[in-house]
């Protein structure tokens, strides 16, 4: 099992989207999404149910917005984004969930712990929650994902695919 995530928007999105949100569950024993990251899917409900999806989801504890960690501060990322570094920064084995490149740049730089969708899914397969990668992978790019040719090729390979 991962350490407590702390999910961004895109991540719960595009996991419901593809109808493999309980994957967070399923490699977590905690999922949290900050309050200003939860309204953020919740306001692009009308346009494919994640946020109804994110809401029913009984293993989704939403917590309140913190204040922002200053170290986080300084790489002017989007409130989403900052709320989930802030609350990896502040509580030990907290594993920040986030696709976003300049967040996950942050992340590395605070040597907080990290994960993206993919990363999320790779585990999945490791742990034998779904079968294969490639059609999930195909999913989230037919959901809007934007994945490169090499992030899929590499990920596929490791997970010996």
């Amino acid at each position: 099992m991962t350490d407590t995530l702390a999910c961004n928007a895109s991540p719960v999105i595009f996991l419901a989207r593809i109808g493999k949100l309980s994957l967070l569950a399923d490699i977590s024993p905690k999922v949290i999404v900050p309050r200003s990251v939860m309204n953020e899917v919740e306001a692009g409900n009308g346009i494919d149910g994640a946020g109804s999806m994110a809401r029913a989801a009984s293993f989704i504890e939403v917590v309140p917005d913190m204040p922002t960690n200053p170290s986080v501060a300084l790489w002017q990322l989007g409130p989403g984004e900052t709320q989930v570094l802030s609350l990896a920064a502040a509580m030990p084995g907290v594993v920040a969930v986030i696709d976003d490149l300049a967040a996950r740049k942050c992340a590395k730089a605070l040597g907080l712990g990290l994960l993206g969708t993919v990363s999320v899914l790779a585990i999945a397969k490791k742990r034998g929650l779904i079968p294969a990668l490639a059609p999930v992978l195909h999913d989230l790019r037919e959901g809007g994902m934007r994945l490169s040719p090499a992030l899929v090729e590499q990920i596929l390979r490791e997970s010996g695919e």
